[in-house]
């Protein structure tokens, strides 16, 4: 009996010397591989970059130098430093400049009062209506393309805008923005 417990204490103590044995190689090379390591960092850290404006050709031949060109990041930098990231996006405002001339006076004095309240239609374009308010006189009509208002026509009706009329001249009016 103390014979086969004294092999197997020793069959146990031999595999703990062997299982330490291989943590002790694996930890070895491991340290290898980290001092390889640092030792080409401190190489790559030692050799001079050239960050002057060096033509696409020499960069092609230089493959030592591992950091890309400051003049080619540039016009990447332009479009990122444009909007800040934290802040939510709005878009730019768009500003319609008309020109008064005394062409299309008559129609902007006749139109003066006329304020577009809403849009509707139905399953087609053909049933789009224009709901406009005639401030002067506190009265909004329901009109369809080619209804009057007076003598202002009613052109074209979009999803934000409605075209109208009066002889040769044609003005868009929109949604009232101090409304909304």
């Amino acid at each position: 009996l103390t014979s086969s417990c004294f092999f197997r204490f020793l069959s146990l103590y031999c595999l703990c010397i062997l299982f330490v044995l291989f943590i002790f190689i694996c930890v070895f090379f491991f340290f290898l591989f980290m001092l390889w390591e640092f030792k080409e960092g401190i190489e790559n850290l030692s050799q001079k970059i050239n960050l002057g404006g060096v033509g696409r050709a020499a960069r092609a031949v230089d493959e030592d130098n591992l950091i890309p060109d400051p003049t080619r990041l540039s016009k990447y930098l332009v479009n990122v430093k444009k909007r800040n990231i934290f802040q939510p996006w709005e878009p730019p405002e768009v500003k319609n400049i008309v020109e008064v001339t005394e062409k299309n006076k008559t129609i902007a004095n006749k139109t003066e009062n006329l304020r577009l309240v809403g849009l509707s239609w139905f399953d087609h374009v053909d049933t789009a209506s224009a709901m406009i308010e005639d401030i002067e006189k506190q009265v909004t009509y329901f009109l369809q393309k080619g209804e009057k208002v007076g003598d202002i026509v009613v052109k074209t009706i979009y999803a934000d805008s409605v075209e109208l009329g009066y002889d040769n001249e044609e003005i868009i009016i929109r949604y009232d923005k101090s409304q909304m």
